[in-house]
């Protein structure tokens, strides 16, 4: 009797244990941060992308972090590094990315709107945040759609002049 008494309160022990180890760990929160906007004019100094990345519930058995960059208008990945993100406090870590832009890719159109993403090689989330390279010096290309409208008939033009309204 005293045997099924113990084993019983040795197996509630061991739930609660399970539970704690398995049971309660939070998903990984990843919040990204660009520092001065998300807008890098290639015409002022210095060309580089800033931003600042904080990663909560953070969980080593997730892998490695990585960070990339790939184009919005065909979906081109243009680069992926790995990030070291850095202890903050009890179970805060964070990394700051300064990505140069190398004057050898100012002389190729890289103009145009990118897309940011943070992720762990392991990990069940990621966080993807948009910005856009632009040339203040250059004008802004607006396309306009401009429908040729239809010829007005003869007669309605006719009776425009002689009563001077303008027939609907």
């Amino acid at each position: 009797m005293i045997s099924k008494i113990i084993l019983g309160l040795f197996s509630i022990i061991m739930l609660f244990q399970i539970n704690s180890v398995y049971g309660l760990e939070e998903s990984p929160i990843i919040t990204m941060e660009f520092t001065f906007g998300d807008t890098i004019d290639l015409d002022k100094s210095p060309q580089m992308i800033r931003a600042y990345i904080q990663i909560q519930n953070y969980d080593p058995q997730h892998g490695y972090h990585f960070m990339e960059i790939s184009r919005l208008s065909d979906g081109e990945i243009i680069k992926t590094t790995e990030i070291f993100p850095k202890f903050v406090d009890d179970n805060l870590f964070d990394v700051q990315i300064l990505h140069y832009l190398e004057p050898g890719d100012v002389e190729i159109n890289i103009i145009g709107d990118y897309s940011m993403r943070i992720f762990s090689e392991f990990g069940p989330t990621d966080t993807v945040s948009t910005f856009s390279l632009i040339q203040s010096s250059n004008p802004a290309v607006i396309i306009q759609n401009i429908e040729e409208s239809e010829p007005m008939m003869e007669s309605e033009t006719k009776v425009e002049s002689e009563t001077g309204v303008e027939s609907l």
